[in-house]
């Protein structure tokens, strides 16, 4: 290909990832709204699932020049239960929407862990979000504002579907945000241990 085939060929490849997106958004949301999503509890390696949502992103993230990291406390298991698809959609809309909205600097995941909870922590050094519009930013269709759904696009579904897979889980998610200098999300789930045995498989699969 020429150099403007090539270009057009890349508007017309993201065009057809931002449709297919917006497809999938519509299709979650209404089989969440519809009751037909459940929630399958199996062992899971919670550090290899984050690397995993980090290596599908890591792409996106060179193209803009933003650092992409993944950090781990120390009280974090090795297993625990969870849905798999679910954690993934969460963590994969959260990074990408950290992704999206900053132009340069960093977007770091986060792992944690108390006795009781754990948490996927997403921190960026984006644009930020005004104090009015964190009250309606999980509502379905919405974004800050006009120039904002102009600029960087979207469908204003993305964190409206992860607040209620969270919600399906027993868990809560919390938004941090100060203009200019960027955003913390912070969804906060039950935690429930592997007991030793129950997770021999899981183990053996992430050798």
């Amino acid at each position: 290909f020429n150099e403007p085939a090539e270009h057009y060929l890349e508007r017309i490849q993201a065009n057809s990832r931002r449709l297919l997106g917006l497809i999938n958004n519509f299709l979650d949301l209404s089989r969440i709204d519809s009751g037909q999503i459940q929630v399958d509890l199996l062992p899971l390696a919670p550090v290899s699932l984050a690397q995993r949502w980090r290596d599908e992103l890591s792409v996106l993230a060179q193209k803009k020049g933003i650092d992409l990291d993944v950090q781990v406390g120390g009280r974090v298991p090795e297993l625990l239960y969870g849905d798999e698809d679910h954690l993934s959609r969460i963590g994969v809309n959260l990074l990408s929407n950290a992704i999206k909205f900053t132009e340069s600097g960093s977007v770091t995941l986060r792992l944690a862990s108390t006795q009781d909870t754990w948490s996927i922590i997403v921190t960026d050094t984006g644009i930020g979000i005004p104090e009015a519009a964190r009250e309606f930013i999980f509502d379905e269709f919405r974004q800050v504002d006009g120039s904002t759904r102009r600029k960087y696009g979207g469908s204003g579904l993305g964190l409206a579907i992860v607040k209620k897979l969270v919600t399906i889980m027993g868990g809560h998610i919390a938004v941090q945000s100060e203009i200019g200098k960027g955003s913390t999300f912070t969804v906060t789930l039950p935690l429930k241990l592997v007991e030793e045995g129950e997770g021999d498989k899981i183990v053996r699969d992430t050798l």
